[in-house]
């Protein structure tokens, strides 16, 4: 098989009052594990960090002459893509395109009507999106065999394959995330997701997968929770300081802190490590099954922010949206002291949820959580974000009202580029 050009993109518009990004660790992901595959240059594009246009996103995998052209975006973005492609389709005629990342987890083969794209991938994609160039490049591009993913028939039939899309079950055979493909300057001159200017930071993450079921997420990496091991999170982690000079790890999981044993491994090693490096948590740790011991062992190996997600302090909100948080365990109560002592800081957030019928405002239940004035040593955030949940989904179903359409916010069509092939 030739060498073979591939063009990785984050779509998502850059929006003023949103400038929280961090690096794309998705299709960084991608883009490592393809190129220990195939012979592949690779070009990574974030729109929203690089403030382009779609039209700009489209000229530049034109320019690039990409035999391959992977897209991605969450649901809010899910209108880009029809333009997008058809532009992308207009440059490069013979060009493979792929859409994944979360829209197309959230809304299946839906996700490909009206655009130009040949297969889609739900959930995780390292595999399936290499059976897919393997089958396209090195076959007669039959993808019919390739399970869970959406395609596009010869006459234009979107398929949706059987089983489940594969996912790596050993993750700590997978190379490290490409960050050389990106100017992380770029990102360290911004908010990452933990609320934290101007650190000279990178994103990883050391599991993928979540065994709980709140209602309200799309479980992009599946509800399986595997993990990587302790010593291979120290290794990218000893990496991402030697070969860039970051002070800052931010830690992107589902639910990290599920083994709590490998919390521990990790924290005994970091320390033996001496790996002088902060760690946060923006998300991705499960309050009610935290404890004192879990925090004091994370501080020890540098945590100095963590996010505790509360949603709602509504018992009846709690087991609305599935997600069941045992409140009488949420730091507030049970690991104040701890988190006191150790200097961490600690940041509720909560999706208010409409509450109909007349019953007290969620608002009022997640203000009763507040923490008393000196709670925390290095201060104490509250965020509150709205939720809007999808159509048919079982969060939309709970709380009333119609919630976002399957592809996003609408737009109108727009004119293409004019590209000749």
């Amino acid at each position: 098989m030739k060498r073979l050009r591939l063009y990785l993109a984050n779509v998502a518009r850059s929006i003023l009052m949103y400038r929280q990004f961090p690096p794309p660790l998705g299709i960084l992901s991608l883009a490592s594990f393809l190129r220990s595959r195939f012979d592949l240059d690779i070009r990574v594009v974030n729109q929203r960090a690089e403030r382009c246009s779609s039209e700009e996103v489209a000229k530049r995998a034109i320019e690039f002459g990409a035999d391959i052209v992977g897209l991605g975006c969450l649901t809010p973005s899910g209108h880009e893509m029809p333009h997008l492609t058809q532009w992308v389709r207009e440059g490069l005629p013979s060009v493979l395109i792929v859409l994944g990342g979360p829209h197309v987890t959230a809304s299946g083969a839906a996700s490909m009507e009206a655009t130009f794209a040949d297969a889609a991938v739900p959930g995780e994609g390292e595999l399936s999106l290499e059976a897919i160039v393997r089958a396209w490049f090195e076959g007669d591009g039959d993808l019919s065999g390739i399970p869970g993913i959406f395609w596009r028939s010869k006459d234009g039939e979107i398929i949706t394959n059987p089983g489940t899309t594969a996912v790596v079950e050993d993750l700590d055979s997978l190379p490290l995330p490409a960050y050389d493909l990106i100017d992380l300057r770029l990102y360290w001159k911004s908010l990452s997701f933990t609320p934290i200017a101007f650190r000279r930071y990178l994103s990883v993450m050391t599991s993928r997968g979540c065994p709980f079921h709140c209602n309200y997420c799309q479980h992009v990496l599946g509800t399986r929770w595997r993990a990587y091991s302790a010593p291979r999170i120290v290794e990218e982690i000893k990496h991402c300081v030697d070969a860039y000079g970051v002070d800052t790890i931010e830690v992107l999981d589902d639910v990290f802190n599920l083994d709590t044993e490998r919390v521990f491994a990790f924290s005994e090693l970091a320390v033996r490590e001496n790996l002088k490096v902060n760690l946060t948590f923006p998300n991705g740790v499960r309050s009610d099954i935290m404890t004192p011991e879990v925090i004091d062992a994370l501080v020890s190996a540098g945590m100095d922010q963590c996010t505790f997600a509360l949603e709602s302090g509504s018992p009846r909100i709690q087991k609305a949206m599935g997600k069941r948080l045992n409140i009488a365990r949420y730091p507030e109560r049970g690991m104040g002291r701890g988190s006191r002592r150790l200097h961490a800081r600690v940041q509720h957030a909560w999706i208010p949820y409409r509450d109909p019928g007349g019953r007290p405002s969620n608002h009022f239940h997640c203000l009763k959580f507040r923490p008393s004035h000196g709670q925390f040593l290095h201060g104490h955030a509250i965020s509150e974000h709205r939720f809007v949940p999808r159509r048919s989904t079982c969060g939309a179903r709970e709380i009333g009202g119609s919630g976002l359409p399957r592809h996003g916010v609408h737009q109108p069509a727009r004119e293409p580029l004019g590209y000749a092939g």
